[in-house]
């Protein structure tokens, strides 16, 4: 083995090493984003009715109530994109 090696190795892990801190951080931050569109869907949009449903790829929050047997109705649904 020759003495150029080890840095050949060596920023070969580094770079291995940015990309996958890049990920994660990506995926940490997108992660908070539908968390935070998610509470908003459930504690404010759909702050009286007892079940809801966000749907992040389509940016829609459904409020759902129940009827007398027990079955989920469909109470109100709002856009959550930017129009």
């Amino acid at each position: 083995m020759e003495k150029k090696d080890w840095k050949t190795i060596a920023i070969i892990l580094l770079v291995i090493f940015i990309l996958e801190n890049s990920l994660m951080a990506y995926g940490y931050f997108s992660t908070k984003d539908i968390e935070k569109e998610t509470n908003i869907c459930y504690y404010d949009v759909c702050e009286g009715y007892p079940n809801a449903y966000y749907s992040y790829s389509d940016k829609i929050c459904d409020c759902y109530d129940s009827d007398l047997i027990g079955n989920e109705i469909l109470v109100k649904t709002e856009y959550m994109g930017r129009r």
